[in-house]
């Protein structure tokens, strides 16, 4: 027998209701599906039926974060990340060049794939900790899933270490950081 939390990702109504049902920690993904974010937590927060081990709703939001030295290096990333997300879901197997790229992010199906990082942290440490916790208290979440977006490995990695100078967490310790 194991001890091993069982919590609901979703990205819908579904699995709302079913976490509610449950009586389950729900954990909503509107780091890509940001249109469901607040009818979504807002029904599984007042359908919430108590169970064995949970007495109260939990709930996580997803967010994006795109952290660099100044606020301008983090658009410039973030661009390049929004320039990604689309070659990589309109592309899906094909090769595109970045001007055909360009037409679609211009067109009603790339602002579609671009809408999915509406809830998108953008800036220097402090400006993403500043949206971290405007965002938490707009969604009602009790903690937050965090989606690193950025272009490279290694800006991933920077990424990290300014989201955790952000909350003031010790960089040394975060995951996949050089000690």
């Amino acid at each position: 027998n194991t001890n091993v939390p069982i919590y609901i990702l979703g990205s819908s109504m579904f699995g709302a209701s079913l976490a509610a049902k449950l009586g389950l920690p729900y954990a909503f993904a509107s780091h890509f599906a940001p249109q469901h974010l607040e009818q979504a937590t807002t029904y599984y927060r007042e359908n919430f039926q108590p169970s064995e081990r949970f007495s109260k709703p939990y709930l996580i939001a997803g967010v994006n974060v795109t952290a660099a030295e100044t606020t301008q290096q983090a658009q410039e990333e973030y661009e390049r990340v929004c320039f990604n997300r689309v070659k990589a879901f309109a592309g899906r197997g094909k090769h595109l060049t970045d001007e055909q790229v360009e037409q679609i992010i211009g067109s009603y199906q790339g602002q579609q794939i671009l809408d999915m990082l509406k809830y998108s942290a953008v800036g220097t440490a402090d400006e993403v900790a500043n949206y971290l916790e405007t965002f938490q208290k707009h969604a009602k979440a009790d903690e937050l899933m965090v989606s690193l977006q950025s272009s490279s490995h290694e800006e991933v990695i920077k990424n990290m270490q300014l989201l955790a100078q952000g909350w003031q967490l010790d960089p040394a310790r975060v995951a996949g950081t050089p000690s």
